[in-house]
């Protein structure tokens, strides 16, 4: 999936649509398990940014399946070492990054997420990324998404030009 996200992906863009070469201009979001795999690929990518923008709708604090334990033996054959090479809090303790931002959003009320989100913000702020975090009413639901994007699509557009 990795590959797939960071070269396959960016490749066939390249390639097939009218997009900038300038990769500060490219952004990756994603919510839930999406918003997950959005802060894996910007983590991994380090010094090397693919995307230099990026929306997390309400992330899990790491990649899960269920446990810890179950995540590193399906998720990561068996391997920690594996499992902590895609975390983003265990990346942004070891990377330095720079000229890479985003938006974190997650429901104010959403108990089950939204401290994961507290956390990931403070851990990708000390690592350098520009980033901030914005809650909006309600939990883990549409209800939050739908009103997060269109806030945070504002950002982005300015962010890498294509709105004043």
């Amino acid at each position: 999936v990795a590959d797939y996200l960071e070269k396959d992906v960016p490749a066939w863009a390249a390639a097939h649509l009218p997009v900038s070469a300038d990769h500060s201009h490219w952004a990756i979001g994603g919510l839930s398990n999406g918003g997950t795999c959005t802060l894996q690929v910007v983590a991994r990518t380090g010094a090397h940014p693919i995307f230099h923008s990026f929306l997390a709708m309400s992330a899990e604090l790491h990649p899960t399946l269920g446990s810890e334990a179950r995540t590193v033996a399906k998720g990561f054959g068996g391997s920690l070492d594996a499992y902590e090479a895609n975390d983003p809090l265990s990346l942004f303790a070891k990377t330095h990054y720079s000229g890479v931002a985003g938006i974190l959003s997650v429901g104010a009320q959403d108990t089950g997420y939204k401290p994961g989100v507290e956390k990931l913000t403070a851990a990708a702020k000390a690592a350098g990324l520009e980033v901030e975090m914005r809650t909006y009413p309600g939990t883990h639901s549409w209800s939050v998404w739908s009103v997060a994007l269109p806030d945070a699509l504002d950002w982005l557009g300015k962010r890498v030009g294509i709105t004043g």
